[in-house]
């Protein structure tokens, strides 16, 4: 668990509550046009952005 707490902290892996944050980024952010994939920034994790299909 303190392992998952810092990777998570250091925006390697996500918890729950950052993992939703791509999809709450696509359905309310004012620049979402519903023609585009937000995800992680990272492979595993990290803040929400853009990314290609």
């Amino acid at each position: 668990m303190r392992l998952i707490r810092l990777m998570s902290h250091i925006g390697i892996a996500a918890t729950p509550d950052t993992a939703a944050l791509p999809v709450l980024l696509a359905a309310t952010g004012p620049q979402s046009r519903g023609d585009q994939f937000f995800g992680p920034k990272r492979l595993i994790g990290g803040p929400p952005v853009e990314v290609k299909m």
